[in-house]
């Protein structure tokens, strides 16, 4: 498990189970970097690379090896998150503000000059791409719509549609806050709750059950 600190040098690692030491996998005089997506053989992360001089994020690939090493990837003034690698690491998906509002965009992979395609056309924020489907699933306020692509000399969306519409907790554009089931049906999402009376936002918080068929036996005893 690899988490991210805003305003430091250090990416830090320690085991899914909280077990064992932390340990730094790296570390470079930069003051922002957020690791989001892992290859499919683990060996790069995409990551969002910044400065405290500079609004714009740019997007890095973090090479693990023996000593890993950090390239940018896409560079220029516009605000730039959520990089995804699709199931092939043949492209990647990303949120951008290069039009003037939040969109998003596909890149092909690794040629860092390579074919990109804008995606969405009316605003759109944190990809997502189906395992097992030509899909990419994105947000748009409180949509969630599922762009049907094909790669055809280049990456061509042929169909958008909105799955569906509810309210669910979406802090920041920026960060992900959603994600999707290796079986490509299904999503996990957190419902937002409804205004507090004194307007005050309400705190957000996931539950985690553990053992949860031992309490079910025993508030539901079967014979």
């Amino acid at each position: 498990m690899i988490n991210h600190i805003r305003n430091n040098v250090t990416i830090p690692v320690v085991a899914s189970s909280g077990t064992g030491k932390v340990e730094h996998l790296y570390t470079e005089p930069l003051t922002q970097i957020f690791p989001s997506s892992f290859s499919k053989d683990g060996r790069i992360i995409l990551c969002r690379v910044g400065s405290s001089n500079s609004y714009s994020l740019n997007l890095g690939m973090l090479r693990i090896d023996d000593k890993p090493q950090l390239e940018l990837f896409l560079e220029d003034e516009y605000l730039k998150t959520q990089p995804r690698f699709s199931p092939d690491n043949k492209w990647i998906a990303y949120n951008s503000n290069k039009s003037g509002r939040n969109e998003i965009y596909v890149r092909s992979f690794p040629e860092k000059d390579g074919v990109w395609e804008q995606i969405s056309t009316d605003g759109g924020y944190s990809p997502l791409w189906s395992s097992n489907k030509s899909k990419l699933y994105y947000r748009n306020g409180d949509y969630v719509v599922a762009a049907t692509y094909v790669i055809d000399n280049g990456f061509k969306v042929i169909d958008s549609e909105v799955l569906f519409q509810d309210i669910y907790f979406n802090e920041s554009p920026a960060e992900d806050y959603w994600d999707i089931h290796p079986d490509g049906d299904r999503f996990l999402m957190m419902k937002e709750k409804a205004a507090v009376s004194s307007g005050e936002k309400p705190q957000q918080r996931i539950n985690i059950i553990l053992n949860w068929f031992e309490e079910l036996k025993k508030r539901v005893p079967v014979d």
